[in-house]
Formats: structure tokens, sequence, C-alpha cells
């Protein structure tokens, strides 16, 4: 009940548009220069299942929600779509090593068993690299329905292990193509244990990240 709750919710979002955002937190050059002698520390949270969502489910209201729910739990994993989030933590690390001498990198933490308001470990000594993928989703375009898109969002985050607290965040949300005209079919998206999938994927990661960048780190 737990996964179909979430995807509903998901579905919510995507069809009427989500009021609510998760605030951005931006650091300026003092407060990362406190930060040069901690350990990076990059952690796996575990991703929702994947959406396919189908017309033929989606007519069918509550019930093609729950048919949808039960698909997204396993379709990643059988079509070979991999969550980006790792992609993303692994590039935020070097750029963080790069931008600002913080050259220590410790061993990845797990988080991927626990609940979702579990806070992270404190530690003075460390600096957590996160990446949250909360949404991602294989969509049907309104007015094709046999043309698909990735919606895809995440929730990149910078955490100080001395207090568990973000000193630099940003909520990305980014879906592609933007047309039914430039859009894949399913049987496109599906070939080749998912290529097209993960490519766009990665594509959005990289933007998202480039935009934390932007909006959340200062250039030097």
């Amino acid at each position: 009940m737990k996964n179909a709750r979430a995807v509903s919710i998901a579905l919510a979002c995507m069809i009427g548009g989500c009021a609510t955002s998760v605030e951005t937190i931006s650091v300026n050059n003092a407060g990362m220069s406190a930060y040069q002698n901690r350990t990076l520390v990059a952690v796996t949270q575990a991703a929702p299942g994947m959406t396919p969502m189908r017309a033929s489910s989606a007519a069918f209201g509550a019930i093609g929600g729950l048919a949808m729910a039960s698909a997204a739990r396993n379709y990643a994993s059988e079509h070979g779509v991999v969550d980006p989030a790792t992609h993303i933590e692994t590039q935020l690390t070097a750029l963080l090593q790069s931008r600002y001498g913080i050259q220590t990198v410790g061993d990845r933490l797990d988080m991927s068993a626990v609940t979702e308001r579990t806070d992270y470990p404190i530690n003075s000594d460390l600096l957590y690299v996160d990446a949250k993928t909360y949404m991602w989703m294989q969509r049907y375009f309104s007015s094709n329905w046999g043309r698909f898109r990735i919606d895809y969002s995440t929730l990149i985050q910078i955490i100080d292990g001395a207090t568990g607290r973000a000193v630099a965040q940003y909520d990305c949300r980014k879906f592609m193509p933007e047309t039914p005209d430039d859009a894949p079919t399913l049987e496109e998206l599906e070939a080749n244990n998912g290529a097209l999938m993960n490519q766009m994927l990665m594509r959005m990661a990289d933007e998202c990240l480039a935009e934390f960048a932007a909006t959340s780190l200062p250039a030097s």
C-alpha cells in the first residue's frame, strides 16, 4: 500500500501539478571554506519504483493506478533502467574536490533500507553528498498515446555531518522530450535493455547537477 500511495501522489503531481516544493538553499564562499577538512561521503537512497504510465491503465482510475503501482515495483530492473542518483553524487563529489579543495572521500553510506524520516548519522568529520530520486516515470503524451516521455525528479543536498542539516539544497524536476513529435515509442524506449531511457535520464541528471551548482554553490 505504501508503494501504491507513492505512485498515486506522483501521478497526481505529474497530471495536476504539485503546489509545494522544497526550498533552495545556497551556501556562500565563506561557508564552503569551513568544510575543506571534511570527508565527503556519498549516500545511497532507495528510489521509488519507476512508473510505466499507460493510457489503458489510467482510464480505469484507482484500479488502473494500482495496476501501474504494481508494475512500477520491478519495471526499472526488468528493463535495465538505472537510477541516475549515484551518477549525480559521483560528479558532485568531483566538483567539490576540484572547486573547493575538499580532497578526502570516504566509503559510501547505505541508507537504502531506512525509513524516509531517518536522520543522517551525526559526525562532525563528514560532509554528506546526497541525490535522492523521488520520482521517475515513463509517461505517454495525451495527444499521442503511442509516444512517450521520461519524467525525473531529484533532491540534491550537501549535508553538514555535524548538524545533519542541509547547507546546500536544490529540488530538480525534468522531463523530455517536450513534444510528441520528438518522442520515442515504447518499443524504442525499451530496446537494448533500456538504453534510450538511461540516456535520457543521464542527460536530465546532468542538467539537474548543473542547475544545483549554479543556484546553490559559489563559483569558487
